[in-house]
This record gives C-alpha cells, sequence and structure tokens, in this order.
C-alpha cells in the first residue's frame, strides 16, 4: 500500500487547489525581465501590487540578491539558461519573507560559501519550488516557519545543509537529488537537516525522479520534536529513494527526533571506521522505524545503532552485508523486530546489545547468525504474571 502522510496530503491539497483556479478568476499579470539587457527581477518587483496575482517571466543571467516580501500570489518563472547569481556575499540569494503561494521554477541558483541559503523562506506558506538547480551556499534551501512544495530540485556544492528545515516548518521533498560528491566534506554537513518540531516528507516520483541525499557527513539530521518521513515507492522499477556515500552515516536522530522510513528505500555505502558511523545511528530518546523493503547495506560500520535510551522498529527492513554490526542497541535502548525483518552477513556480529538494553521478539528475525544480546526476548518482554 502506498504510504501518504498528512504532511503530503496538506501540502498536496493547497498545491492543488491553488494550480486548479482558473486564470480568469486569478486575473494574472504577466511581466517580462531579461537581465542580458540591463533588467532587475527586483526593480520589477518593486513595480507590482504584491495583493495581486503576478507572473514574472526571467531570462539571461541576474546578478542580484532577490527578496520577495509580503506577496500574496507570485510565479517567477525562467526561461531555458536563466539564472539568479548572488551580487551580495551574505544573506539569502532568494529571499521569501511573510509572503504566500510564491512558485520559483526552473532557475540556476548559486552563490559563495559565505551566502546563507541559495532560497529561504521567512513565515511564507504554500510556495512551490520547482526544478531549479542550487550551487554554492552555506545551505541549499532553508525554511523558517513556512510550509512548501519542493520538487525535482538539484543542490549541490553547498557547505552545510542541502535542506535546513526549522521553527514548525513543514516540506514535502519530491524527487530532489542532493548531491555534493566531489566537494569537501567539512564540519557536520547534513544533506537534509530538520528540526525545532518541523515536519518533512521526502519521497521520490511516482513515475520518474530519484530522491537522493549523498555526500554530505550525514545524509539527514533530525533533532528535537521533529518528524521526517524517507519514503520509497511501493515496486522496485520505480523511482528510488537513495542515501549512500554519506562519510559520517546516512541517517541520524538525536534528543527525542523521529524518523520513519518504509518501502523501496536504499541505505547504503555510508560511514567510516569511525564504531559510530554508518548507515543509521539514532541517540538521546530518538526513535527510527524501518519498514518492509528499506535496504541497509554495505555500510562501514555498523547498519543501524541505538545508543542513549533510543528506540526502534522494525517491520520487513533487510540489514547486511555492513563493515561491524548489524543491529546494536546500548545504553538503555529498545529495539522491537516486526515480521520479516532479515538481519545476515554481517562482519562482526548481526545483532548485538548490552546489559542494559532489550531486543524484543527476536523470533521474527530471519537469517541472524551471530547474535549477543543477555536481553534477547521472544516476545514483547518477558512472560508476564498470571497472579
Amino acid at each position: 500500500m502506498r504510504n501518504f502522510s498528512p504532511v503530503g496530503i496538506l501540502l498536496g491539497l493547497a498545491l492543488l487547489i491553488f494550480l486548479s483556479i482558473p486564470v480568469e478568476a486569478q486575473k494574472r499579470k504577466a511581466s517580462n525581465v531579461d537581465c542580458n539587457k540591463g533588467d532587475s527581477i527586483n526593480d520589477a518587483l518593486s513595480k507590482l501590487d504584491p495583493l495581486e496575482a503576478n507572473d514574472l517571466n526571467v531570462s539571461g543571467t541576474c546578478n542580484e540578491n532577490v527578496t520577495i516580501l509580503r506577496f500574496e500570489d507570485l510565479r517567477l518563472i525562467a526561461s531555458p539558461g536563466a539564472a539568479i547569481n548572488a551580487a551580495v556575499p551574505n544573506g539569502d540569494v532568494v529571499r521569501i519573507l511573510f509572503s504566500r503561494n510564491v512558485f520559483i521554477q526552473g532557475f540556476s541558483i548559486s552563490g559563495p560559501a559565505s551566502a546563507s541559503s541559495g532560497i529561504a523562506l521567512t513565515r511564507s506558506h504554500a510556495c512551490v519550488l520547482g526544478g531549479n538547480t542550487i550551487s554554492g551556499p552555506f545551505n541549499g534551501i532553508q525554511l523558517f516557519s513556512s510550509s512548501a512544495n519542493i520538487n525535482d530540485n538539484t543542490i549541490n556544492g553547498i557547505v552545510r545543509n542541502g535542506f535546513f528545515i526549522t521553527a514548525h516548518s513543514e516540506a514535502n521533498l519530491i524527487a530532489n537529488t542532493v548531491d555534493n560528491t566531489g566537494f569537501p566534506v567539512t564540519g557536520p554537513s547534513n544533506g537534509l537537516h530538520v528540526e525545532g518540531n518541523s515536519a518533512v516528507d521526502f519521497r521520490p516520483g511516482f513515475i520518474v525522479g530519484a530522491a537522493v541525499l549523498r555526500g554530505f557527513g550525514r545524509g539527514t539530521f533530525v533533532g528535537p520534536g521533529s518528524v521526517l518521513n524517507i519514503i520509497g515507492n511501493t515496486t522496485a522499477a520505480a523511482p528510488q529513494t537513495i542515501i549512500e556515500n554519506n562519510f559520517l552515516m546516512g541517517v541520524y536522530g538525536t534528543n527525542g527526533g523521529q524518523t520513519q522510513i518504509s518501502n523501496f528505500v536504499q541505505i547504503q555505502n555510508n560511514g567510516n571506521p569511525d564504531p559510530y558511523g554508518g548507515g543509521v545511528l539514532v541517540e538521546r530518546g530518538a526513535n527510527v522505524a524501518l519498514g518492509g523493503n528499506v535496504t541497509v547495506s554495505n555500510n562501514t560500520g555498523q547498519g543501524v545503532i541505538l545508543l542513549h535510551n533510543s528506540s526502534a522498529s522494525f517491520g520487513g527492513a533487510t540489514v547486511s552485508n555492513n563493515s561491524r554490526n548489524g543491529v546494536v542497541a546500548v545504553n538503555s535502548s529498545t529495539i522491537e523486530f516486526n515480521s520479516g525483518t532479515s538481519v545476515n552477513g554481517n562482519t562482526a556480529q548481526d545483532i548485538f546489545c548490552d546489559s542494559q538494553s532489550i531486543i524484543a521478539r527476536s523470533t521474527n528475525i530471519i537469517g541472524a547468525t551471530k547474535i549477543t544480546c543477555p536481553n534477547l526476548k521472544a516476545g514483547k518482554s518477558d512472560p508476564l504474571p498470571i497472579f
């Protein structure tokens, strides 16, 4: 069954309603901007009524930092080859502030490492960012107290975060490629960083467009009060969700963050020889759920490791061929295995727990031949007293 989360449904309905309004009803005003002839996006915006429905068709290379302030219905549409390059080294290349229904499509957006973000949304909602290529700044796309559908973008050459989503934001990320391969991994960089009571779906397109997080320190980071749904398609032939070749780990959760991973998702070739790297690491009360057809394989380090009172549930995932252990629970952590979970072929132990941690429903584990765990429970717990 296809997995539709509340975040994706609400944002998808908002986009559908917006796009289904007839052009006549919106009374759209169209303007052209040719930056190769000396035009400016900011100049064009200053001449528009922000309460009206406006289209800006942009061509050429625009050397400016664009600010979109208090617009209610704006489409910024790139002609082939249109680009926005930061003119000021600090700040955001494109800023969207206190706006609604802003649509930005098809641009090449670049800035130096000192630029805060390629596109930054602050207290803006029902926005759509599609088909853009962003390279160079500290963060690729940032949401602060905002909501957006973000699809078919390519983000690379980023200093810290491909996506940075915080402060009660909601985002539906579809078929985005966030790939820092070939660029230096400096500091705790993340392909997708979610914190501050935010909710995010990360998924591929149903027909075309993989979802990729590659070449960062960590593929994903989920922090306090936040939920990340990493969703694959329901068949292996459809576009895939891939988290790979990240230096520290593929998936990371901390301080109560929740990560839910479902359908065909590949977490592979992440990590380094550090014992706390690898495929998935959750700590400090975080939680991760790995559903059917999720694969955690060929990572350098651990497959899945839980630290410091964290929890995990498995339901049909495969954890195999990782260079240290397959599944690890330590420091008062808890794991529950549901039906159809395969753990095998890992170098050290397939399953490991310390004396303070518990692994429940162990009879649902398939293929594990190397198990060291003093608290391995066949059921949900030890038998409960009858009297």
